[in-house]
């Protein structure tokens, strides 16, 4: 017998966690796109690690990895975790929250969903579970079109995978609460979600993200050609910069549309500015990616020669943040 949650639709998007974020918003009566979602999350952040025996050896990331509570915190409602170190238990406690009309947030390594037909591992992927039958699930992810069936086995798979970069734990779960009332988002949410994102840049709190992480990243940049894997770094960069669910830019264009959204619905000079800059920013990044993927394909690449690209997207990245500091 097959049960679905009833009322649920997914809208296909560009990024796995904000089109999640925005099919469970929207189905608890938030009306939201993918881009306002991800802007809300303060979605855009940049990481960079080099850490030896990483593989590949040196990457980089466009992606807050606290978007979601963030997009809830914005937003004041609770987004709560649970995972059970049982496989079984966890998929009993899940499949009480469908019975219960109630669609979940799963993390999952692709390298298990079927749909995709792919060897390779990331188990940092979310979908939403949407139901269930006798021996399949039925899942809501990203760019795919209506709710896709997932032999039960896989799907056990998937959510217990322990390889990197393993946000949350293996068998973990999230489920956004229901607000108390009607909620509409403010132009006070997008101020505050923006002013998070440009603090966030220049507080670098883990010391990899934002701008020190930017510094590591445009220092480390040139002893790139002595990696024993340079050319599948940069291959990675490009991907990480334009493909992987970037929606191209490394974030940017997303986080570019959620501020043309916002300065569209507030009709607002500010949030315009901002628009503005993001684009131009997504632009820069673009630049670079294309630059990496031309090293990735020379023999003996220069990742010297890339620097001042970097340079330029930093510049960028930061004129963003200085004006988003100023946006109340």
């Amino acid at each position: 017998m097959k049960t679905l949650v009833s009322g649920f639709v997914h809208t296909p998007g560009l990024h796995c966690g904000s089109t999640a974020m925005a099919d469970l918003l929207n189905f608890k009566g938030i009306a939201v796109s993918e881009p306002m979602a991800f802007g809300l999350g303060s979605g855009a952040d940049f990481y960079y690690f080099d850490t030896p025996g990483m593989k590949p050896s040196a990457w980089l990331s466009g992606r807050s990895g606290s978007f979601e509570d963030d997009l809830c915190a914005t937003l004041g409602l609770a987004y709560r975790e649970f995972f059970d170190k049982s496989s079984d238990a966890a998929w009993e406690r899940a499949r009480a929250r469908i019975d219960a009309g109630e669609p979940l947030s799963v993390q999952a390594d692709v390298r298990y969903l079927d749909y995709y037909a792919t060897d390779t591992h990331f188990n940092g992927h979310r979908l939403i579970l949407a139901g269930y039958d006798d021996d399949g699930v039925y899942v809501a992810d990203t760019h795919f079109e209506g709710l896709q069936r997932l032999p039960k086995e896989s799907f056990a798979k998937a959510r217990g995978s322990r390889v990197p970069p393993s946000f949350g734990g293996p068998n973990a779960w999230w489920e956004v609460e229901t607000p108390a009332a009607p909620l509409a988002i403010t132009r006070e949410h997008v101020a505050r979600a923006v002013h998070h994102a440009a603090a966030r840049f220049f507080e670098g709190p883990t010391g990899f993200n934002g701008e020190p992480g930017f510094s590591l990243f445009i220092a480390g940049l040139p002893n790139w050609t002595a990696l024993p894997d340079a050319a599948w770094c940069a291959r990675f960069a490009y991907q990480c910069i334009e493909k992987r669910g970037t929606g191209g830019g490394c974030f940017r264009t997303l986080y570019a549309r959620f501020l043309d959204e916002a300065a569209m619905n507030f009709n607002d000079r500010d949030f315009q500015r901002l628009a503005a800059l993001a684009h131009e920013a997504s632009a820069k990044w673009t630049l670079l990616a294309r630059a990496f993927k031309s090293a990735s394909e020379e023999t003996s690449p220069d990742f010297a020669a890339l620097v001042p690209h970097a340079r330029a997207m930093f510049d960028a990245e930061r004129k963003l943040a200085d004006l988003s500091l100023t946006t109340r």
